[in-house]
């Protein structure tokens, strides 16, 4: 049986880890060919770092060398949620779930939409639109390069 208990302080640690000292968030994401030009250069590895909040660093080796950098940014006021919780919202009010005979204030949206622009020196460029799972932070979006490549992004 697991310790509760430690629950809050593991918490708490965290919280202070991000708040106080910087600390960095990484997650790797895959770029996955949706097209013929995109297929040339095949899959491609994208690097996030993030230091607790909605935006941060982007960085994607490409097979030539070149390095692209930029930056990400969540849209957490945009509220997307999935369709059972959103009608929950709408029949307990905004903000509360009743579930089993209990309420739980659910103000955080279940997705968030966002966007990453990366660039490289050589002058290739990229948009991507996401959306991000606020929970699982997990997601999927599409991602357009200016020599005409699409990709799928999964993360």
């Amino acid at each position: 049986m697991r310790n509760w208990r430690m629950l809050p302080v593991m918490a708490g640690l965290m919280l202070s880890c991000t708040l106080i000292s910087g600390c960095a968030f990484h997650r790797t994401a895959q770029l996955t060919p949706a097209n013929v030009v995109a297929t040339e250069t095949n899959n491609l590895v994208v690097n996030f770092v993030s230091h607790g909040t909605p935006t941060g660093e982007v960085r994607v080796n490409l097979p030539n060398g070149d390095v692209m950098t930029g930056g990400f940014t969540l849209f957490r006021t945009q509220t997307i949620y999935d369709y059972n919780t959103a009608l929950l919202m709408e029949v307990f009010g905004r903000g509360a779930i009743k579930e089993g005979g209990r309420i739980y204030v659910n103000n955080t949206p279940t997705f968030s939409p966002g966007i990453v622009d990366v660039a490289s020196p050589s002058g290739l460029s990229c948009h991507c639109d996401l959306i991000n799972n606020n929970f699982t932070t997990h997601g999927q979006g599409a991602c357009v390069f200016s020599n005409g490549a699409i990709y799928s992004l999964t993360f």
